[in-house]
């Protein structure tokens, strides 16, 4: 069942064309390739998600509500013992609800301070706001490992443990994008090396960044014996509803 069918029969109207946005993820599961020939049927894969989170500041809730389906269906594909690395522009700033939901795992809106401007249709309470994938930043994570020179550490939020910005405009400066990954099939070798201050000068776009956003990137490998997937064949999608009776 969907958030909008959840919902009181005098608000779906209202809940559709506030939550049906055109924000995409994508979600490949792949294979790995040795010398040209895939594994045999217990091939070791990896899935990888996508995303572009709603940008509108006036919508929190359509924010977490994205993220929260997100994470719903790839929490079932690695129960899956499948490895997992979710990328993308959250447009949600390190200790926002829907990044705190992401790392801790949890989100109880009993104990939030909700209106009508963060939650006007009440959808928190339809959430399943909660989940057991150990998720974990790459740069934060790599940043708390101590093998980070002193002039990347630089770069990076002391207090936040992400870097100081991954969004950078003359009226705005702030980490909206993330590489997460699961910490108990993966392990972070080497990132990307940060842009500083300096170098974006007034704000991006610029003539040498052809972007407001910075690259990141990560190189991983696999905890053994983490890889070696349930499913012979691909796993159901996970997003897929049941049709209406």
């Amino acid at each position: 069942m969907s958030i909008v069918d959840a919902l009181e029969p005098g608000e779906r109207a209202r809940g559709s064309i506030r939550l049906m946005k055109d924000n995409v993820a994508l979600v490949v599961i792949l294979d790995t390739v040795d010398n040209g020939s895939i594994h045999d049927v217990f091939q070791s894969r990896i899935c990888v998600a996508n995303t572009h989170i709603h940008a509108n500041s006036n919508f929190p809730d359509v924010k977490l509500c994205q993220v929260a389906d997100l994470i719903n269906g790839l929490e079932k594909i690695t129960q899956l013992q499948i490895p997992l690395l979710i990328c993308g522009d959250m447009n949600s700033l390190p200790g926002s609800d829907p990044h705190n939901f992401l790392v801790t795992g949890r989100l109880n809106p009993i104990h939030r301070e909700t209106s009508q401007t963060t939650d006007p249709l009440d959808i928190y309470q339809h959430l399943k706001l909660h989940h057991s994938m150990p998720l974990v930043s790459a740069y934060s994570s790599l940043l708390q490992s101590g093998r980070v020179e002193e002039r990347e550490r630089r770069k990076m939020n002391s207090q936040t443990k992400e870097p100081l910005f991954t969004n950078f405009k003359p009226a705005f400066s702030g980490t909206l994008d993330y590489i997460f990954y699961t910490e108990d099939s993966l392990k972070v070798d080497g990132l990307l090396e940060l842009l500083d201050y300096e170098s974006a000068g007034t704000g991006l776009p610029s003539p040498l960044w052809s972007s407001d956003h910075i690259a990141l990137m990560a190189k991983f490998s696999f905890k053994p014996p983490f890889g070696q997937g349930l499913y012979s064949s691909l796993p159901p999608n996970p997003w897929q509803h049941a049709a209406p009776k």
